[in-house]
This record gives structure tokens, C-alpha cells and sequence, in this order.
């Protein structure tokens, strides 16, 4: 990085002040590093490798139960029958070996998959 921060000086309120922010280019880059590393810290890896064994059907229809979705809204949002999304929940469960929506919703968020 060629972008020099001026030296932080003392005012008269007992804060430290630096007379210039980082460019935009620069500001985007440290906060897509600090999500990075709160997405690498908080996420479980055994909540991963369960969400690892899904589908990437499967997978987008977990992530639309994380946020609450119903099967009748999940199946109107993909355009497939009810009868289909219930049999996806249940290979989601049969393959993650969680009980019910809520275990896949906090599973979800504990994999980290929440933005």
C-alpha cells in the first residue's frame, strides 16, 4: 500500500485526531478483511461440514430457511412444486442428521453463513 496515514495529533478535547481518512479504496478493503475474519472466527467448522454435505439445491433452500422462510414461500420463490420442498427439508435433515427448521437455522448461523 502506497497510502502514508498523517501522524495523529492531540486536541484540545483530550482525543487523538488524524487530519485525513483513507481513501474509499482502502477503508473497503479493511472492512471486507475484518468480515473475513469475524466470518473465519465465529463460524463452527462442524456446523460447516454439515452444511458441506448438502446439494447446492439443497444448500440455496437451507439458506431461505435460515431467513425464515415458509416451505409454501420457499416453493413460490423457486417456482417448485410444495411437495418438492418438503422432501428437500427432509433430505436436508436426513443428511445434516438435525431434528427440525430451527436446528438448520441455528446451524446455519453457526457455520457462519449469515451476512
Amino acid at each position: 500500500m502506497s497510502y502514508q496515514r498523517p501522524a495523529p495529533r492531540h486536541s484540545r478535547s483530550g482525543r487523538w485526531e488524524c487530519s485525513a481518512h483513507p481513501p474509499p479504496r482502502i477503508t473497503a478493503e479493511l472492512i471486507n478483511r475484518d468480515r473475513a475474519y469475524a466470518r473465519h472466527k465465529l463460524s463452527n467448522p462442524p456446523a460447516r461440514q454439515q452444511l458441506d454435505k448438502l446439494t447446492s439445491r439443497e444448500y440455496e433452500i437451507a439458506g431461505l430457511i435460515a431467513r425464515g422462510f415458509s416451505n409454501q414461500e420457499i416453493a413460490q420463490c423457486l417456482t417448485l412444486e410444495i411437495t418438492s420442498v418438503r422432501r428437500y427439508v427432509s433430505r436436508i435433515l436426513d443428511k445434516t442428521g438435525l431434528r427440525d427448521r430451527t436446528q438448520i437455522v441455528i446451524t446455519w448461523f453457526q457455520a457462519g453463513m449469515s451476512d
